[in-house]
Formats: C-alpha cells, sequence, structure tokens
C-alpha cells in the first residue's frame, strides 16, 4: 500500500516528492520501495528490505540514481548497506555491517542514511561470537571504503584481517574478589606504499574487590596490561 508521501523544496535539488510504497510479501520479510524525484537531479529509487528468521534480523538498504544531471561525469551513482544481528541456539551471535557507494563524494552530494561512516571512511565489518557462562571467543573482520578524494597509498587505512578475542570471567573466585582476562590478537593490513602489515598481541587480566551494602559500594580493581 501507499504511504504517506512528502514534498520539499531546496536551492540545491529544487522541487523533490518522495512516494513510498509498503509491500506485505510475508509474515517475516517485508520491502519498502521508495520513488523519490528531485528536479535538478532526476529520479532515484530507494528500498529497505527487511526480514526475520532463525539466525536473526537483518535489512538491506538501497539507492539508485541512474544519472545525476548535477554530475553527469559521476555516471550513475548507487549506495547499499547490508546489517544483520543475530543469535542462534542461545551461544553463537552473528553480526554483520557492510556498505558500498559508487563515489566517495556521494555523501556530500546525495541525503543518505546508508552506512556508518568514521573518519572519512565507510565501515564494512562482521564479526561472529561464540559464548558460554565463564567464557566467550570472537573473530572480527573489518576493512574501509576511503571516501576522499585523495586515494594515494598514504591515505589507505589498515584492516583488520582478522582479529581473535577470548575472555574469561570468573566472578566469585573467592569470597569478595572477581577474576577476568581480556585477550585478543589482531592482524592489521593495508595496501600502503611503505606501511608495514603488524600483528599485534594484547593480554590484560584483571582483579576486583567488589564491596557493597544497602547504602552504597566500593569496588577496588587492578589489571596488568601487555601488548
Amino acid at each position: 500500500g501507499f504511504l504517506y508521501p512528502t514534498v520539499s523544496y531546496g536551492t540545491r535539488d529544487g522541487f523533490e516528492m518522495d512516494i513510498p510504497v509498503y509491500w506485505n510479501l510475508a509474515p517475516n520479510y517485508d520491502l519498502e520501495t521508495t520513488y523519490h524525484y528531485m528536479q535538478n537531479r532526476g529520479s532515484q529509487l530507494n528500498s529497505i528490505f527487511r526480514y526475520l528468521s532463525d539466525f536473526g534480523e537483518g535489512q538491506i538498504k538501497s539507492e539508485y540514481l541512474n544519472e545525476d544531471q548535477l554530475h553527469l561525469d559521476k555516471g550513475a551513482r548507487w549506495g547499499y548497506q547490508y546489517e544483520h544481528s543475530g543469535i542462534f541456539q542461545q551461544a553463537w551471535k552473528f553480526e554483520v555491517d557492510y556498505s558500498k557507494v559508487s563515489d566517495y563524494s556521494y555523501f556530500s552530494d546525495l541525503d543518505s542514511s546508508i552506512g556508518n561512516r568514521e573518519d572519512g571512511q565507510l565501515i564494512q565489518e562482521g564479526q561472529v561470537t561464540y559464548r558460554s557462562q565463564n567464557w566467550d571467543t570472537s573473530i572480527l573482520v573489518r576493512q574501509f571504503q576511503l571516501l576522499l578524494e585523495d586515494q594515494t597509498s598514504a591515505n589507505q587505512p589498515y584492516r583488520l584481517m582478522p582479529q581473535i578475542a577470548f575472555n574469561y570471567y570468573a566472578p566469585e573466585l573467592m569470597r569478595y574478589l572477581d577474576f577476568d582476562l581480556k585477550s585478543h590478537i589482531s592482524r592489521f593490513e593495508t595496501d600502503g606504499e611503505g606501511k608495514p602489515s603488524a600483528t599485534r598481541l594484547h593480554i590484560e587480566p584483571g582483579f576486583k574487590i567488589p564491596l557493597a551494602n544497602t547504602w552504597g559500594s566500593w569496588t577496588t580493581e587492578a589489571r596488568l596490561l601487555g601488548t
């Protein structure tokens, strides 16, 4: 069914109109498509597909502008993002956040809700975690799409390929004494010339002495950080 349309006017894009349509495809997944007309740019088709499964929930966002009339030299302009988060059999946790756009100036030229950005970079990552009562371990892979005009080797970021983490928890190891251990080993890689790849190991054991009663609490903590 049709949802409420919106109209607006701006000095850059001129008259704009959004016409969203909701598609009730199944009890566990649906789709929303939006026709976005921009007077000075052209027509853009946006969509959000959402789903729910035994492995969790997720969504796929997409944006497509066949021809940007303000920047004809950039051709078709597009972007998409895939997100997933879920728990399987109470122990496995899956997380994915992968985004990509057609060019580095996509976000400065177009209004977009796609992706997670940090310092001129679009984050692309996935993580798998296994959790038990006293410990958990995870594998994380993270890379970036560079959103800078200067994409020479000097500006190439480091990728995590991958990071393996292990954490152990022992609450009440003794009376009024908690123990935990945090650790990870990370592999850093880059396409930048003259930049070395590297492996980092970090181990961090710690002790806590928690004291509490009805009117307050006091926690003393000591940690040893080794990298």
